[in-house]
Parts: structure tokens; sequence; C-alpha cells
């Protein structure tokens, strides 16, 4: 298996404020139980992650950020090389594990699939 096919290089993670906006503002939103997702058509693949403040504690917001990296990086060559995309946690209960989460994470890059199909 080819470690570097799996990866998940830091330019491929959108960080600055602005492009969240952008991407938020201008893409289309997809929702699943817990998690939105803006997606748009761009360059080349990007990914942002959000956490809201609603979820108490800086840790759980934190541990929840790295599940998302993780089905994402396993996940992201389902989707087409050029989607750039956010993934927005509201809220999550305390039973709420990785694999609740992967489930929403998939629903939402089939939804995405299928509006890319219809666009293309």
């Amino acid at each position: 298996m080819n470690k570097k096919l799996y990866s998940l290089p830091k330019k491929e993670i959108i960080k600055s404020k602005k492009d969240f906006e952008k991407i938020i503002r201008t893409g289309k939103k997809f929702t699943s139980g817990h998690l939105k997702a803006f997606f748009q058509l761009g360059d080349k693949r990007r990914v942002g992650f959000a956490v809201s403040n609603k979820i108490k504690g800086a840790v759980r917001r934190n541990k929840i950020k790295r599940w998302l990296r993780e089905i994402y990086r396993r996940e992201k060559y389902t989707l087409n090389d050029s989607t750039e995309m956010i993934i927005l946690v509201d809220y999550i209960t305390k039973d709420e594990n990785f694999h609740t989460l992967k489930e929403e994470v998939l629903q939402i890059f089939k939804e995405i699939n299928e509006n890319f199909n219809k666009s293309a």
C-alpha cells in the first residue's frame, strides 16, 4: 500500500478565514445529521474543518476535528479532484462516535458526487 496515496498534506487543508467564508457563501450546502458541508469546484482538492463552540470542551472539539481529518484522509479519493469543501459540525451528543460520524460524512460525499455528476 502506498502511504503517500492516503496522506493529507498541509497544502490540501483550508485554514484562511477568507477561503472559509468564500466557500460557505458561494458553495452548495449539504446536510446530514450533525454535519453541514459546503462545496464548490475549484482548481484542486482542498478541505476545511470546523466544529461549533456549542460543543463544550476544547478537547472534545479537537477530537472531533481529528476524526473528520481521518475520515476525509481515507475517503477523499471518492470525490472529484477539484472539490473544495468545508465540513462543519454543529452539534454532537456524547454517545456519538467515530463510526456514526463516518457514516454521515460518507452520506455527504455520496450527495456531492451525485450533484457533481449532474452538473458535469
